[in-house]
C-alpha cells in the first residue's frame, strides 16, 4: 500500500489530465482558504468549477465518492464561497463538482467517475 498523500496527489494529477481532456482550463491546484482546501478551480465554458477529487486503490468496496458526507459538503461550499468572494467572481456562473478514482494496487487507473453539482444551494 502506498500513503494516503501520494494516492491523493497522483488522484489530482489523474483528475488534471481527464479534465483538461475534457476542455476545461486548470486555474488553480489546492487552492487553502480559512476553511480547508480546494483540490482544483477550474473553468469551462465561462463557468467556474469547484472540484472535489477523491481517489482510493484497491481493494476498496465502495465508491470513493461515497467519502464526501454532507459535513464534507458543507465545508467544500464554504471554501467555495470565500473563493468567489475573495477573487470577485461575482459575474460567473459557478457550481462544484467531485471526481473518484479508484486506482488498482500498481496506482493505475482503474476508474474514474465526475458527477457534477454535488452541493447544491
Amino acid at each position: 500500500m502506498y500513503s494516503n498523500k501520494k494516492i491523493g496527489y497522483l488522484g489530482e494529477k489523474i483528475a488534471k489530465k481527464f479534465l483538461t481532456s475534457k476542455g476545461f482550463h486548470i486555474l488553480k491546484e489546492n487552492f487553502f482558504t480559512p476553511f480547508g482546501e480546494i483540490d482544483l478551480i477550474t473553468k469551462k465554458n465561462n463557468m467556474i468549477i469547484f472540484i472535489e477529487v477523491k481517489t482510493k486503490q484497491e481493494p476498496i468496496f465502495l465508491c470513493p465518492l461515497l467519502s464526501i458526507t454532507k459535513t464534507k459538503q458543507n465545508h467544500i461550499l464554504k471554501n467555495c464561497l470565500y473563493t468567489i468572494k475573495f477573487y470577485k467572481l461575482y459575474n460567473y456562473s459557478w457550481r462544484i463538482d467531485a471526481i473518484g478514482i479508484t486506482l488498482d494496487n500498481k496506482l493505475k487507473t482503474k476508474t474514474i467517475k465526475h458527477v457534477k453539482n454535488i452541493c447544491k444551494i
